[in-house]
C-alpha cells in the first residue's frame, strides 16, 4: 500500500549506492574539466607572447625602414646592422648582461640595445608600477642585413646593388629569461628599396 502511494506522488526512491555512483560520475567530470584549465592558460599565455613578438618586430623593422628611406646614408652608418646574425650568448646560452637603456618612451615598455653585440636588442613589457611590476613579455631581437635578389624569367637570381635595396632580417626569441635554445623563435624579413 505504501509503495503505491509513492509511485502516485511522482517521488523516485534512490538508494545510497546509486547516489554515491552519481556523485562519482559528477566528480570525475569536474576533475577532467579542471585539468584543462592549465592547458588553456598556457595556450593563452603563448598566444599573447607571440602577438607581442610579432607586433614589436613589425614596429622595429619599420622604424629601421623609415630611417633608411629618409636618409639612405643611415644604411652605411657604422652602427648599422651586421651582415650575419650575431650570437652574443655565453656557454649557458644566455646573453651577457651589458644592456644600455635605449628608450623608455612608453610607460611599462623598456627597449634596450646591447653594448657589445651590434644588432642585439631586448624589450620588456610589464604591467603595474614600481617594484611590483609583472613582466608580460621579455624578448630578444637579433637583427642583420643581407642583399636583395630579384629573379629573372629563367629563374636566375640577380642581386640588387646595396645602393638600391637592402634587406633587414629580425629574429625574435622569447622569453628572455630562458637559454637561447629553449626559447620560442620567429624570424621576419623586410626589404627596403631606395626611393631616390
Amino acid at each position: 500500500m505504501q509503495r503505491r502511494r509513492r509511485r502516485q506522488s511522482g517521488l523516485a526512491c534512490y538508494n545510497l549506492v546509486e547516489i554515491v555512483l552519481a556523485l562519482g560520475v559528477v566528480a570525475i567530470g569536474i576533475v577532467s574539466i579542471m585539468g584543462l584549465f592549465p592547458v588553456g592558460l598556457n595556450a593563452n599565455r603563448d598566444a599573447v607572447a607571440q602577438s607581442y613578438a610579432a607586433d614589436s618586430a613589425d614596429q622595429l623593422l619599420h622604424w629601421y625602414a623609415v630611417r633608411t628611406k629618409n636618409n639612405w646614408s643611415y644604411y652605411t652608418a657604422s652602427d648599422w646592422l651586421p651582415d650575419t646574425k650575431q650570437d652574443g650568448t655565453d656557454a649557458a646560452g644566455m646573453e651577457t648582461d651589458s644592456w644600455a637603456v635605449q628608450s623608455t618612451n612608453m610607460p611599462n615598455v623598456r627597449f634596450e640595445k646591447h653594448q657589445s653585440t651590434n644588432g642585439l636588442y631586448r624589450m620588456t613589457v610589464s604591467r603595474g608600477s614600481g617594484a611590483a611590476d609583472i613582466v608580460e613579455f621579455s624578448g630578444l631581437y637579433r637583427m642583420w642585413q643581407d642583399e636583395v635578389e630579384c629573379m629573372l624569367m629563367d629563374g636566375t637570381p640577380v642581386p640588387i646593388p646595396a645602393t638600391q635595396a637592402v634587406a633587414i632580417n629580425l629574429e625574435v626569441s622569447w622569453p628572455a629569461e630562458l637559454p637561447y635554445s629553449r626559447r620560442q623563435q620567429e624570424t621576419y624579413r623586410l626589404e627596403i628599396f631606395n626611393p631616390q
